[in-house]
């Protein structure tokens, strides 16, 4: 049988390479994050129209490397280049609008109520999480709350199952 100063030695010891272990172990640096004030103050309207209202503060020069009146005179030069555009493979979203004419929405309205006898319906709406791989660097940007990563799809259709609104991303 050990002796008693034989476990305390060990018992010393043992408590000796703990606090030896934690000491040497590596501390995680704590990450920083900052935004500016054009971030923590946005409206929604888009980036640009944001910047222009902090153009005193030269944000909008620092992240479009031109002026307001610049970026306006390319933007006309060289809109009509690069809008989207029909192809055979895809068509442009504003396609898909909504119907513009009291006419064209009773009409939606008349095929819910004779094909699936819904009256006074003028669209099903609906949402996806569509899950994916996350992007390189994307943080939690794409994280959603059933612990994955997903992207969202809206859209709204009429009763033959036509797009009439579609949005990604929201």
């Amino acid at each position: 049988m050990a002796s008693r100063n034989e476990n305390y030695t060990i018992l010393v010891m043992s408590a000796a390479v703990l606090v030896m272990a934690d000491v040497n172990k590596k501390k995680r640096r704590q990450r920083r994050w900052w935004r500016t004030n054009l971030f923590k103050k946005r409206s929604g309207t888009g980036v640009l129209m944001d910047l222009k209202s902090q153009e005193i503060s030269g944000q909008y020069k620092n992240f479009t490397r031109m002026t307001p009146t610049d970026f306006e005179n390319l933007l006309q030069r060289i809109g009509p280049q690069i809008s989207k555009q029909e192809t055979y493979f895809q068509f442009p979203s504003s396609r898909l609008g909504l119907p513009q004419t009291p006419t064209a929405w009773k009409q939606v309205s008349k095929i819910f109520e004779t094909r699936w006898n819904l009256p006074h319906c003028v669209g099903a709406l609906d949402g996806k999480h569509v899950v994916l791989q996350a992007p390189v660097k994307s943080g939690t940007e794409f994280f959603n709350y059933k612990s994955n990563f997903s992207i969202v799809l809206f859209a709204l259709v009429d009763g033959d199952y036509n797009f009439m609104f579609a949005d990604v991303g929201c």
